[in-house]
């Protein structure tokens, strides 16, 4: 009997003292419930990087470190990436197209923790227009944030960075009604499918009138999306202090106020 539950209690130990695991990132509560969580879903996960505690701490976070609920949520996502054929998203000719009329920039820039950095001009996108047009915009987007997140896993991130230039908002071409409904879409996808991915999301230049937007759609955010947003006005000097925080200035690009490029 003592020979049994030692051998129950190595198991247990084992299963929750996961030496995968980076521990210097997380707490000792996230620890614990990584290494329950990857033996609860081992069999989900198909790619090398999902095994990984960078891309499982996402779903524990999610649901407040519990173990069912993260595993719901993680088999909800892998249905949704089968059912939207997502695999292939980055290859898909249709996704570059857009890439070209609603530029986003992926790559040149990575922050202090080598995290990759999104960057993005808000006036470089007529939201409205390309509805009208009929353009998939929804999936461009989580075509983006699949982009991202690829990189950040290859370069062993849990998160990324993202910066946008909302200076020449336009009420008309990116705060319409059809382009709302968009903006509610995409944070509820975010929220389910890509939660907490995101360590910055600094929004300079802007204008008041896009406070409008923001009421609708900080409601709808997680608590970690909400602490990761960052929202200025046109005081160059206030951004780029918060910017420089996190990006250094020979990594930063001219416009966001660095040297680069």
């Amino acid at each position: 009997m003592e020979i049994v539950n030692s051998y129950n209690l190595l198991v247990m130990v084992f299963v929750i003292i996961d030496f995968n695991i980076t521990r210097g990132d997380y707490t000792q509560s996230e620890v614990e419930a990584l290494g329950q969580f990857r033996h609860a879903v081992k069999k989900f996960l198909t790619k090398d990087y999902e095994n990984k505690d960078y891309f499982l701490i996402h779903w524990l976070r999610a649901r407040k470190l519990d173990v069912s609920g993260a595993k719901l949520m993680l088999e909800k996502y892998k249905i949704w990436r089968n059912e939207t054929n997502l695999d292939q998203i980055l290859d898909e000719e249709g996704m570059k197209l857009l890439l070209k009329m609603y530029p986003a920039y992926f790559g040149e820039v990575t922050d202090k923790k080598s995290q990759p950095v999104l960057q993005m001009v808000l006036a470089e996108w007529n939201v409205r227009k390309g509805i009208l047009a009929g353009h998939d915009l929804r999936r461009f987007v989580v075509y983006i944030w699949e982009r991202i997140s690829t990189m950040a896993y290859k370069q062993e991130c849990a998160h990324s960075v993202a910066l946008i230039d909302v200076n020449n908002y336009s009420a008309r071409e990116q705060g319409c009604l059809a382009c709302i409904s968009i903006y509610v879409d995409l944070v509820n996808m975010f929220e389910k499918y890509y939660p907490n991915s995101f360590e910055h999301i600094i929004m300079v230049n802007t204008p008041r009138i896009f406070e409008n937007i923001l009421q609708i759609i900080r409601p709808i955010m997680s608590i970690y999306t909400k602490k990761a947003l960052k929202v200025f006005g046109v005081n160059k000097e206030q951004w780029r202090q918060e910017v420089l925080h996190v990006i250094d200035l020979n990594m930063l690009t001219r416009q966001f106020g660095g040297t680069k490029g």
